[in-house]
């Protein structure tokens, strides 16, 4: 089975904090996987990255096989075919109840 993401050596700076330092993963393709971690941790970072919406400052990513930094445009295409990858803007609620 081939990976869904591949992720080596992430980083990503905003001035002097460090949001993501150096994060490796490796999600096999069908895999649901979940990004934990406490608030600051640089999951909605590591996210965006691989969802396209970043560049990291060092690093890289694959998504599909393709590059996120030098094939973004084929990462979202891939994304929208086949879901692989981060799906941002996916979560369901539960519906509000009615209140009297």
């Amino acid at each position: 089975m081939t990976n869904s993401i591949i992720a080596e050596g992430l980083t990503k700076r905003y001035d002097t904090v460090t949001a993501v330092d150096g994060i490796g993963l490796a999600v096999k393709e069908g895999t649901v996987f979940g990004l934990l971690g406490p608030n600051g941790a640089g999951k909605t970072t590591t996210v965006s990255i691989l969802a396209t919406l970043v560049r990291p400052d060092a690093g890289h990513a694959q998504v599909a096989g393709y590059d996120v930094t030098t094939q973004a445009h084929q990462v979202r295409q891939a994304h929208t075919r086949h879901r692989h990858g981060p799906q941002p803007g996916r979560v369901s609620r539960s519906p509000r109840p009615n209140c009297a």
